[in-house]
């Protein structure tokens, strides 16, 4: 086209409908397009195979760039699998593992000012919290408990725990609440105990029966900080949290599916130090644990923020699959596709997950006596996409599907979930019927088998890649089984009726493992509490506190 006037080429003489398809047909990637595996350059796409993106035809002609522009993101599905997290040299983390380790240690010092200050929670406090997490059903639980039996049984420094499957925010309702009391102007003087032993909070908050030293749960850390605190015992221990670290961890509020970088991190470990009797290793030194990665849907989100709303606008479908364990409550991150979904109306994203390897590999060793947690963990991933509308999520935008390595494993993986949520359900009216008390069965949460009908139904825009046929009725079921029906979850949720990966289910999990040889690395100086603590004393000739 170059040696002739642009406009006077036969491409032109076509109809714009038909160049549209032309366009289409040349600009379109079996597979569609993925993304870049490193955090840094996450924003670049590339086709599956690894090679570029053909755009020679937008080059050669200025009025085929004007009329494709965009048209590549609406031809193609852009694919996001996590991220691998390459462990930096100078630290005993990755990166996403050390956003998690830290996100770990703010619930643990929220539940020590909670210790102090549990006077404040007040049902108006939980009402505040409420808002903060619409159809929460944990949530609503908790308020009801504050008001019918009061704020004492706080002051160990733990809300009540509910057996429900949005309790998986547990953590975030903390913080929440933690910021919520801490506008109260006493919020200071209470949580100034632990740093100074000393101040006087005054009558109002005098306990006399509070004889439980809740330090001992967080011997971990007695390690950390420069200030005393001296105990019912006599002896002294280190301070949780200064005056000024105590405000930086209450302000501390990260997306859980933010990626930082590591400087970003070592900044917040100033006011979240590390303990160097967080190391668990062996004898030898060595620790073997799950590699650490960025979930799939962050890595959707992160691209999404850099790319600009006019090529955010072009984009028609994403596919997100999780493939390994993640970090940072993986199951919420869908959250943070919700804006995105908002300002295009076309866009579609299907989240996808792998549960073989999201939740079956990694806990296959101990598989059997965490039946009823793995039960609830799968249904977890269901329970946060019922919740998505609620926080106002398209109805049409995202879908979620849970799915195995084979068809033949997806069906399993049904089946089995299915089977769980008859017995779940029938096991409860079998106690209503006969006035026994019912039990939640070693960790199934009560809402399961709730879930997973509504699921069935439709109601919850997610599904087992599976024939998950029609809802039961668990009257007809009862009646039929004539009193044989399973003792447990165990019984009709085992590792042996799932598909076993290629070579077995412990060298499948080794893949997922790593080696830290601790030893090695604090004898070099590439420990992570070496190195976060000299940045933290020595960066700004400061010290922690």
């Amino acid at each position: 086209m170059e040696n002739m006037d642009q406009h006077q080429s036969p491409l032109f003489r076509l109809p714009r409908e038909l160049r549209d398809e032309i366009y289409g047909y040349y600009l379109h990637e079996d597979g569609g397009y993925i993304t870049s595996q490193s955090a840094q350059r996450i924003q670049r796409l590339q086709r599956q195979d690894g090679r570029s993106i053909e755009l020679g035809l937008s080059y050669a002609c200025k009025r085929v760039a004007t009329e494709i522009e965009g048209l590549a993101l609406k031809k193609n599905a852009i694919r996001f699998s996590v991220l691998p997290a390459k462990h930096e040299s100078v630290s005993r983390y990755s990166t996403a593992g050390l956003f998690d380790y830290l996100l770990e240690r703010r619930a643990g010092f929220c539940r020590v000012m909670l210790s102090h200050a549990y006077w404040l929670v007040s049902p108006e406090a939980m009402q505040a919290v409420r808002t903060r997490h619409p159809g929460n059903t944990a949530v609503e639980k908790l308020e009801k408990t504050i008001i019918r039996d009061g704020n004492y049984y706080l002051n160990q420094g733990h809300l009540h725990h509910f057996k429900m499957l949005d309790y998986v925010v547990g953590d975030v309702i903390l913080h929440d609440l933690i910021q919520i009391i801490a506008e109260n102007t006493d919020f200071e003087l209470l949580t100034s105990k632990e740093y100074d032993p000393d101040v006087d909070v005054g009558p109002l908050y005098v306990d006399p029966d509070a004889n439980w030293d809740w330090r001992s749960e967080y011997s971990d850390i007695d390690d950390i900080g420069s200030i005393s605190s001296d105990s019912d015992d006599g002896t002294t221990r280190s301070a949780f949290y200064s005056k000024e670290t105590r405000d930086r961890v209450v302000e501390w509020r990260p997306a859980f599916w933010c990626m930082p970088q590591q400087q970003d991190l070592a900044e917040v470990a100033k006011f979240l130090p590390t303990s160097l009797q967080d190391l668990t290793h062996d004898d030898e030194g060595h620790e073997l644990r799950l590699k650490q990665y960025f979930s799939a849907a962050a890595a959707a989100i992160h691209f999404l923020e850099h790319l600009g709303p006019k090529q955010r606008m072009h984009v028609r479908k994403i596919v997100i699959q999780e493939d390994h364990t993640s970090v940072g409550l993986p199951q919420t991150h869908a959250r943070g596709l919700i804006p995105f979904c908002i300002e295009n109306p076309d866009l579609r994203i299907e989240r996808r997950i792998d549960i073989w390897r999201t939740d079956f590999i990694p806990k296959s060793e101990h598989f059997s006596a965490d039946i009823p947690y793995i039960v609830s963990d799968v249904a977890k991933w269901i329970s946060e996409a019922r919740l998505l509308r609620i926080m106002g999520m398209p109805s049409t935008s995202f879908s979620l599907v849970l799915h195995g390595p084979t068809e033949e494993a997806s069906q399993q993986l049904c089946d089995a979930m299915i089977k769980a949520a008859i017995w779940h359900e029938g096991a409860q009216e079998v106690a209503r019927r006969t006035g026994s008390k019912w039990e939640d069965y070693y960790g199934i949460a009560e809402d399961f088998f709730d879930v997973i009908k509504a699921m069935v139904r439709g109601d919850i825009p997610a599904r087992f890649e599976a024939d998950m046929g029609e809802v039961w009725d668990i009257e007809e079921i009862l009646r039929d089984s004539e009193g044989d029906e399973p003792a447990s979850a165990r019984e009709v949720f085992a590792l042996e009726n799932f598909e076993e990966p290629v070579g077995g289910w412990e060298a499948a999990r080794a893949k997922y493992m790593e080696q830290t040889d601790w030893v090695d690395l604090e004898k070099s100086g590439r420990g992570l509490m070496e190195g976060l603590m000299a940045t933290m004393n020595y960066l700004d000739g400061t010290d922690v506190w």
